[in-house]
């Protein structure tokens, strides 16, 4: 079923491989990467990036093994993708409050938590788990920016300002 919008094709939504719009109009997202190539992809960000923080931080040890390094990364991928938003429900209120760092918080737990299932990944101090969760942020932001680029990164405001230069130029 077509999607049905005053707005022009270029701003519903990008086209599947089959050629269909997304769902959503208001996505932003290119949706041309089939999921199985994104859960991959994911999963060798995280564990890039938690081979950056084992680099960075002396507090944080894969065991000197690579296949330590791939199931931390599974595992984590696997609570960020499934446990993280159950937690960001739950911790909503507190979130208001504190102005989004209860979020923080969350992601701290989540890694700390791979440490925990995680036999031979070990992250060693709370401040160490602090440093360790922003790169794994970071890298995870940048990796997301590169990899899955959005089709407009000026937002909401950036297209109705080019449409009205659009209208009111000669």
């Amino acid at each position: 079923m077509p999607l049905r919008s005053s707005r022009s094709e270029g701003e519903l939504g990008a086209r599947s491989g089959d050629g269909r719009r997304s769902r959503c109009a208001s996505s932003l997202y290119y949706r041309g990467v089939p999921f199985a190539v994104r859960l991959v992809l994911a999963w060798v960000v995280d564990a890039v990036a938690l081979a950056l923080v084992a680099w960075i931080f002396s507090g944080v040890s894969v065991g000197g093994s690579a296949g330590t390094l791939l199931l931390a990364a599974i595992v984590f991928g696997l609570l960020s993708s499934f446990m993280k938003p159950v937690l960001k429900v739950v911790t909503f209120p507190l979130a208001l409050v504190t102005l989004g760092a209860a979020w923080y918080g969350v992601a701290m737990f989540v890694l700390w938590l791979t440490s925990a299932i995680v036999g031979g990944f070990v992250v060693a101090g709370f401040w160490t788990l602090v440093g360790a969760t922003f790169v794994v942020w970071a890298v995870g932001a940048a990796a997301d920016r590169a990899l899955f680029p959005k089709k407009n990164r000026r937002g909401k405001w950036g297209l109705h300002a080019e449409r009205i230069r659009r209208e009111i130029a000669p």
